[in-house]
């Protein structure tokens, strides 16, 4: 783990930075990977409207892995949030596993943040409105540089544009 994390901290290289970011992310997954796999083979169509069946076929056993690790990789990661959030409840928005949205530009209270640091949050967004949908879903308005930032987590770039366009009318021309 710290030969990843000193190689993210230190590259410079986008490419070489994210691969070594989902081998880091991957680590906890993998652990918590489950030891049975079930698969589901397609038997053919169900219906006229080209609907698919499908069958559970007999659950395989897969490798041995250690979920431990993966319950406390995940557990000591919700302790670090759940503080963060805490210590600026005032100004908390909206949070992910791993990000925090707070209104305001004032520092963050009892926050550790560092662009490439291990377990310390980055500062990606400065904003003072915004309208947030559901997880991984919403827009957020930067006063300052008068930009919108927005994550609409699945849906393709084509589909976003006037999602986004939509939204950004209702939210922010008052």
């Amino acid at each position: 783990i710290n030969k990843y994390a000193t190689l993210k901290a230190t590259t410079k290289d986008k490419a070489e930075r994210y691969i070594v970011k989902i081998r880091l992310n991957g680590l906890g997954g993998k652990f918590g990977t489950k030891t049975y796999q079930i698969k589901k083979r397609c038997v053919g169509n169900c219906n006229k409207y080209g609907g698919l069946k499908f069958e559970l076929e007999k659950p395989e056993k897969g490798e041995y892995y250690y979920r431990a690790i993966s319950s406390r990789m995940t557990s000591r990661a919700r302790c670090v949030l759940i503080r963060a959030i805490s210590s600026n409840w005032g100004r908390f928005i909206y949070c992910d596993t791993d990000s925090l949205y707070l209104k305001g530009y004032e520092e963050p209270q009892n926050i550790d943040i560092h662009d490439s640091k291990l377990g310390a949050f980055k500062k990606e967004h400065t904003f003072d409105d915004g309208k947030f949908l559901h997880t991984k879903c919403y827009v957020i308005h930067d006063k300052e540089t008068n930009e919108l930032s927005h994550s609409i987590a699945g849906c393709s770039a084509n589909a976003k544009t006037p999602i986004i366009a939509g939204l950004s009318l209702r939210i922010f021309c008052h």
